[in-house]
């Protein structure tokens, strides 16, 4: 544990100090300083004083901004480019049922006690105070730290439910338990979940996703204060038998936690942005969620066992529909539905071109995301070793040498490729992209030059296989009545006709039989 002693004092923090007398570091910054992690926001707490006496005193250390003046609290940024909450000391009671619905009293005689109180958790009612450069703990936060406990400080705890969920995220963020006499007020409140605004439940599981370093404490939490109630997606997992052979682990919760952690685990998902680190361990979190309803005893070979068949396919739903009701955005869902659907697929993988297709239906993920999924689901299943299995890895190794270990492979035809060819702007032009890309992906061309000979070879045929293809105004009962004989001839005419219409030169069925007529007597005056 860090000593108060060391805590590091910005300097432009010193003066600002000097100005409040009765001011202290607390919250995130003293917590996280002295579990020791990085913390950039720093909080001051004001005791003694009146708000415009506060402002006052804040006058001329830097551009003040009253964000918060119902709450009194006020921002000050300073010249050396730091910003600073600094907030009257203030009790809280509860007036209604929603998180918001709260009386505040700032006033000047309230005791650090008293604002330690309104403090969700012990962890956080830590002040530190910057004069004596000591530890004010009115309520043994430092010893539930050491201890990774996390515990309320008062039975004002239960007057906002959002505080569960807190809770939930800090247990993986901080690798702590929760006290039994906490969960027990947790699960008294939880009927007031269906309260909370469905932001503010997406912001606690965001910063569960994205900075837990054991994530799998965040669902104990979960079980422990019984709001897995509120969340049945996850409930229902728990304590589903999978089969042992397979899983040594049993159970589908308990392996759904090491895949967690193994993530968590991962240097690679340490490496990134919070917002992929979240996608990833939310598509850990739902990558068996469909196994409840597809798990079943099958019989082979004369033995029964247990199959979870189908159930990475009808994941892809139930996983969009979990996170649509935590309020996680719907980049991040867009994400993780490819994930859950192909978590099993590298079985399935026999050529490069099921490679590129792979690539290719996991957009707008990639194969790298993919990897790490699969190993986190193989690393879940102890004692069984942590490693991506053989075969995925050389499709990763793949994947990276042929530039698509990020991103699905580039079409080498474009639309604007099929214009040049003479058809004229219309929905026709997507399909024939479309048809064009799967061709690629069916390895009939790897080339731009290859490519643009087969579209120019077979654009004909492709567009009779498009929806939106215009009925041909010149057929081959026209151009045999004119008095062309069948053969190859007859092909290449009708080639000619249908490519003229398509680029907007044949108007109707009459103009046609006339461009028709008048190719003719050219031919003929030809060959006098």
């Amino acid at each position: 544990m860090k000593p108060a002693a060391a805590f590091p004092i910005p300097n432009d923090l010193a003066p600002i100090i000097s100005a409040l007398p009765q001011s202290y570091i607390v919250g995130g910054a003293v917590r996280d300083y002295i579990i020791g992690k990085d913390s950039k926001d720093i909080d001051i707490e004001v005791f003694g004083l009146e708000w415009d006496s506060l402002l006052k005193r804040l006058e001329g250390l830097g551009k003040l901004n009253v964000v918060g003046k119902s709450f009194a609290v006020a921002k000050l940024s300073t010249p050396d480019g730091n910003t600073y909450n600094i907030a009257l000391a203030r009790r809280e009671s509860k007036t209604g049922v929603s998180h918001k619905d709260f009386k505040v009293d700032t006033s000047p005689n309230i005791t650090i006690e008293e604002a330690a109180a309104r403090k969700d958790l012990t962890i956080n009612a830590i002040l530190l105070d910057p004069r004596e450069m000591k530890y004010v703990d009115p309520f043994n936060g430092l010893h539930d730290i050491q201890n990774k406990i996390l515990r309320h400080t008062s039975s004002s705890f239960a007057e906002d439910p959002l505080r569960v969920l807190r809770i939930v995220q800090f247990a993986g963020r901080f690798d702590m338990g929760v006290d039994s006499e906490t969960a027990h007020l947790c699960r008294s409140i939880q009927d007031q979940f269906h309260h909370l605004p469905i932001e503010r439940v997406s912001e606690e599981w965001m910063k569960w996703a994205s900075y837990s370093v054991k994530p799998s404490r965040g669902i104990d939490a979960l079980i422990d204060t019984g709001w897995i109630n509120c969340f049945p997606a996850l409930k229902k997992m728990v304590g589903v038998a999978q089969e042992p052979d397979y899983h040594p682990e049993i159970y589908l919760d308990k392996h759904v936690k090491y895949c967690l952690d193994a993530i968590a685990n991962n240097p690679d998902w340490n490496k990134m942005p919070p917002h992929d680190r979240a996608t990833l361990m939310f598509a850990v979190l739902c990558h068996d969620i469909a196994k409840p309803d597809c798990t079943a005893l099958t019989e082979k070979e004369g033995k029964l066992i247990i199959t979870s068949h189908g159930h990475e396919a009808m994941g892809v739903s139930q996983s969009q529909d979990f996170l649509k009701s935590i309020g996680i955005h719907k980049d991040i869902i867009n994400q993780v539905k490819p994930l859950v659907g192909h978590h099993m697929h590298h079985i399935n993988i026999q050529s490069e071109n099921d490679i590129l297709r792979l690539a290719v239906n996991l957009a707008p993920s990639n194969i790298r995301h993919l990897a790490l999924l699969c190993f986190a689901n193989h690393a879940g299943r102890p004692p069984k070793p942590q490693k991506l299995p053989t075969k995925l890895a050389a499709i990763v190794n793949h994947a990276a040498a042929t530039g698509i270990l990020d991103t699905p492979p580039t079409p080498l035809i474009s639309g604007q490729d099929i214009i040049n060819l003479g058809l004229k702007p219309s929905p026709t032009i997507s399909t024939l992209q479309k048809l064009s890309f799967e061709a690629q992906i069916n390895g009939v061309f790897n080339t731009r030059p290859t490519a643009l000979n087969w579209i120019k070879d077979n654009m004909l045929a492709l567009i009779s296989r498009c929806p939106y293809a215009p009925k041909q105004l010149i057929t081959s009962d026209d151009l045999l009545s004119a008095g062309l004989k069948p053969g190859p001839v007859i092909k290449e005419w009708h080639n000619h006709f249908f490519t003229e219409q398509l680029a907007g030169r044949l108007i109707d069925k009459n103009d046609a039989l006339n461009h028709l007529r008048t190719h003719l007597a050219i031919q003929h005056k030809h060959h006098l």
